[in-house]
């Protein structure tokens, strides 16, 4: 990693901590009872906080932004930890539209043609600044500038995350590297390799997209395709956890749900697999894979982890209200 490439992760880091004050502060001004009402109709119904998370996911095509937006919510009160909960099993879901869009796209990623080129988030924080410069200048109402407020805090909060992984871009263009994942069919190692992944790259979406690159080679498989995607999942937590600090106690505990939900996740699939693997059987774990099949095991995956999840809600809320001390973070 060159000395520009470090300076440009910080600068990253740095807008998206600047960027997600900034969207905290302007959620905390615009939030009036109409929204609180909404959402909080959504505290029992799971499933509909499921589908807003997948939804919102699916257009923005970052569950780490998505999720961001709702430890937001959460930290001013509008969005309750249940609601948060459901709503972060579905952005986890609603990230594998982008695995999607690679495969159909071709290796290379170009599934971001015309208006779905639009909907990727370097493209949408652009429109957001622009929205939110005409917003700030132009509007009358405090109201409007708010709201442009928000805007621009998203955009920025985009704009650093594109930064990091934009700074780890040369690692993951590499071939080399692509071809290092293809060796990696072990559970355990496959899973660490995946975790460290998605820390450098800062982004799941990206990492999956490298694993779907390599399998241009012919040598990616379900038993290594499967235990990578297991510690991407794991590893895009990190970023959460840093966007939930010094934010209210419930925030902080939504943001564990996240790392929580992926964890069991993942033990509930490298179990069954690891068994397997030591007894000598699946063989069909070791046919060859392509992007579209590396993109229906990332949804099968993610599905099947919020399925298994939603009725445990509340078990997992509990569960974070012991990792999470005494609320020590004074209100902004």
């Amino acid at each position: 990693m060159s000395i520009v490439s470090l300076i440009t992760f910080l600068g990253g880091l740095g807008l998206f901590l600047c960027g997600m004050r900034l969207l905290g502060d302007a959620i905390a001004r615009q939030t009036g009872g109409r929204l609180k009402r909404a959402l909080g109709r959504l505290d029992d119904a799971p499933l509909g906080g499921l589908l807003l998370g997948a939804g919102v996911t699916a257009v923005i095509q970052s569950s780490g932004a998505a999720t961001v937006m709702v430890l937001g919510f959460v930290d001013s009160g509008v969005m309750t930890l249940r609601t948060a909960a459901a709503a972060i099993f579905g952005a986890n879901v609603g990230t594998t539209v982008t695995g999607w869009l690679l495969a159909l796209g071709g290796e290379g990623g170009d599934g971001g043609r015309g208006m779905l080129r639009l909907l990727r988030p370097d493209s949408l924080a652009a429109l957001l600044a622009f929205a939110a410069a005409l917003l700030q200048l132009q509007g009358k109402r405090e109201r409007s500038r708010d709201l442009g407020s928000g805007m621009l805090g998203f955009a920025v909060l985009l704009f650093g995350m594109g930064a990091m992984s934009g700074a780890m871009a040369p690692l993951r263009d590499s071939a080399l590297f692509r071809r290092s994942l293809t060796v990696l069919d072990r559970p355990l190692p496959g899973v660490a390799a995946g975790f460290l992944l998605a820390a450098l790259l800062q982004s799941s979406s990206a990492a999956v997209g490298v694993v779907q690159a390599a399998a241009a080679s012919g040598a990616v498989t379900a038993a290594n395709a499967l235990p990578l995607i297991m510690g991407i999942n794991v590893g895009a937590g990190g970023i959460v956890l840093l966007a939930a600090v010094g934010m209210e106690r419930d925030a902080r505990r939504a943001a564990w749900v996240y790392v929580l939900h992926n964890l069991l996740t993942m033990f509930a699939f490298l179990i069954p697999l690891t068994l397997t693997e030591l007894s000598g059987g699946g063989g069909a774990l070791h046919l060859s894979l392509n992007a579209a099949d590396v993109a229906l095991l990332h949804t099968c995956y993610k599905t099947a982890g919020a399925a298994l999840q939603l009725p445990l809600v509340d078990p997992l809320l509990r569960l974070t209200d012991r990792i999470v001390g005494p609320n020590a973070c004074v209100k902004k």
